[in-house]
């Protein structure tokens, strides 16, 4: 059998050698020309690798650390990297999207809040806030002596807004209040209006409540309403 060079058109043989003996290229033969095969070839070639490692080892050499020397290493941290960046990309835009029963759990739970410091009041000074003090009154003293029981501490402390950039509503009523929130529309009076929970004895009868506050400076005309995280 003869082989044919593909460079230099020599024909050479009969036995397959990868070296051209004419041109000295070297050209790849197929693998059921030779004698022995691909997977006898790749065997001998870890045996020498092994043995090879074996001396380095006896010679005090470190072995090298074969993770990362092959493309398959490469394209594996790459597709590990591709999919925790989408992870990412999905929680974070997941995180940005605000859940509508979210928010009016978020609602509640500051008109609870407000209750309780509204019940506290009453307990303190004997009534509620008017209607020209507001909510303001439960952080800035409107003038009562027992203001903020024997703590002396305001019974909230931090002015925002609801969820929707609306003040909260109140009004007293002469004996008792009106308290809501007026919901995703603005408006007062209509069905998605968020009234409060009664508040528990446990949250009017602590000094701050069951309601964990953060600390704000207010002006007296500001609506007052916390900002609250249970």
């Amino acid at each position: 059998m003869k082989l044919r060079c593909p460079y230099c058109k020599h024909e050479y043989g009969p036995e397959p050698i990868s070296i051209c003996p004419y041109c000295k290229r070297s050209m790849t033969i197929p693998d059921h020309l030779r004698k022995v095969r691909f997977r006898e070839r790749k065997r001998k070639r870890d045996i020498r690798a092994r043995e090879a490692e074996r001396q380095r080892a006896q010679l005090g050499f470190k072995p090298e650390p074969s993770f990362g020397r092959k493309p398959t290493h490469l394209l594996l941290i790459m597709g590990l990297m591709l999919m925790l960046g989408a992870m990412l990309v999905i929680r974070a835009s997941r995180e940005k999207i605000t859940h509508p029963q979210a928010t009016i759990r978020r609602a509640s739970r500051h008109l609870r809040a407000l209750n309780a410091a509204l019940e506290r009041f009453h307990r303190d000074c004997g009534r509620y806030p008017t209607t020209k003090e507001g909510l303001a009154a439960l952080v800035l003293n409107p003038g009562e002596d027992n203001w903020g029981g024997r703590s002396g501490h305001h019974y909230v402390n931090v002015i925002v807004p609801d969820p929707w950039k609306n003040n909260y509503y109140y009004v007293n009523t002469n004996r008792t209040f009106l308290l809501l929130c007026l919901g995703p529309d603005g408006q007062l009076g209509t069905e998605d209006d968020i009234l409060p929970e009664i508040p528990t004895e446990e949250e009017i009868v602590g000094p701050h409540g069951y309601w964990r506050l953060t600390n704000a400076v207010v002006s007296t005309n500001a609506p007052a309403v916390l900002d609250v995280e249970r």
